[in-house]
């Protein structure tokens, strides 16, 4: 459970040895962009209301008649409610040379702090064992007395809800192609917890809930398809 969690730990002790020049700029400098570097040093701070990062990965739209670009659509006001930054274009991903991926996962490789986007920056392992070591506790107890499908159904929500730490929009080819966007809720290790489309047009409608850090109480994720290892309430290890 510990993930990025002994890297963080390196960095706040100072226990780890600096780069030389030579590695900085020939490795770590081309592993990062600028604006990557800067999203990581938000999200690896933490905030309350939490930041999201917005990552697009389909440009084929452009010039493309009937295709929908939802990024265009959202002006200023949008993107802060949106990112949770006030200068919410600083957390969006959007240049296709770097971000056309064929998996929208591949962003995690460079800026894994969108694991930790949720949990107002980098949890201990003992705190975050604790958090659902207590959760699974409460659902334990409750699921022996529990026999109403939708009651069970909601017991299996609270044991996803223990596990997200992370957050992400996407805008994707279904996004161009159905004006939808993606949004994706993760854990710590990556994997998928809840993911839901939304028209782009609709973003407004929760977005105060987000704002406030109320992801759980709104449509968006009630609705949600659940990922294939939270599957029929399942505990991951």
């Amino acid at each position: 459970m510990d993930a990025l969690q002994p890297y963080h730990e390196a960095i706040k002790s100072g226990n780890f040895q600096l780069p030389t020049p030579n590695q900085s700029s020939t490795i770590l400098q081309r592993a990062r962009t600028a604006l990557e570097r800067e999203v990581a040093s938000i999200l690896v701070c933490g905030s309350d209301p939490p930041r999201r990062v917005w990552l697009r990965t389909s440009y084929e739209e452009e010039g493309s008649p009937g295709a929908i670009n939802a990024l265009e659509s959202l002006d200023a006001e949008d993107l802060e409610y949106i990112t949770g930054e006030d200068d919410g274009r600083v957390l969006v991903l959007d240049d296709a040379a770097r971000y056309e991926y064929a998996d929208w996962s591949q962003v995690l490789y460079c800026l894994p702090e969108i694991l930790d986007s949720l949990t107002c920056g980098p949890q201990s392992p003992d705190m975050r064992r604790e958090e659902v070591r207590e959760a699974k506790e409460n659902v334990e107890q409750e699921l022996e007395f529990e026999e109403d499908e939708e009651a069970l159904e909601e017991t299996r929500e609270r044991i996803q809800q223990a596990w997200v730490t992370g957050f992400l929009w996407v805008q994707d080819e279904e996004t161009a192609e159905t004006g939808e966007v993606l949004l994706v809720w993760l854990d710590e290790f990556g994997r998928v917890v809840r993911e839901n489309r939304v028209k782009f047009d609709k973003l407004t409608d929760w977005l105060g809930m987000l704002v406030g850090g109320r992801d759980f109480d709104i449509e968006w994720w009630s609705t949600a398809d659940v990922g294939e290892i939270y599957e029929g309430g399942a505990w991951p290890s």
